[in-house]
């Protein structure tokens, strides 16, 4: 499992939403981008679950360093194949949308396309919590810190000259 020889390997660009006005901010400070688009980081991982009794789904999650553990959406446990245990692990998580419930299972976690030269491959306990306290951009749910982005050495976005359309998100791996 790894990335090799702590390997990086381009993962997305950074998302705009749709609909302009879904991401529109009209005052500072998030009106920082000519067009008024606020972008937000994102990458496609695939998730499955440690039963594999499913096949395991590719979804678009956000890329949020300041969130403390990896947060899901429970309509993606339903599609892998987990259902919440009766002695399941639940917290209180603080998020943007308030106070809600998580509830935490073990799942197995992929970075990389098929034709990447680097792939990545763990597994790790994320947060299950109801699908419409989600961000209306990524409902499938939130890459953070516990469980995803801990795995990495560094996290880095590439601005491009040539404009948000262009920009690169790398995630680099550990040395083997």
């Amino acid at each position: 499992m790894g990335g090799g020889e702590g390997g990086g390997f381009r993962v997305s660009r950074l998302w705009d939403a749709p609909e302009f006005n879904q991401a529109q901010r009209n005052r500072k400070p998030f009106q920082s981008t000519s067009d008024g688009r606020l972008y937000r980081p994102y990458v496609d991982i695939r998730i499955g679950g440690r039963s594999r009794l499913r096949p395991p789904r590719w979804c678009r999650v956000q890329v949020d360093c300041g969130a403390d553990c990896c947060v899901l959406a429970e309509r993606i446990a339903d599609d892998i194949g987990i259902a919440k245990p009766a002695d399941a692990h639940e917290e209180r998580l603080r998020t943007c949308a308030g106070l809600v419930i998580a509830w935490f299972a073990e799942v197995e976690l992929h970075l990389g396309m098929p034709n990447d030269p680097y792939q990545f491959d763990w597994t790790a306990h994320v947060g299950f919590v109801r699908d419409e306290v989600l961000p209306v951009a990524f409902p499938a749910g939130i890459l953070g810190i516990g469980g995803g982005l801990e795995r990495f050495l560094s996290t880095v976005l590439i601005p491009s000259p040539d404009g948000p359309e262009a920009t690169a998100v790398r995630i680099f791996t550990p040395p083997a």
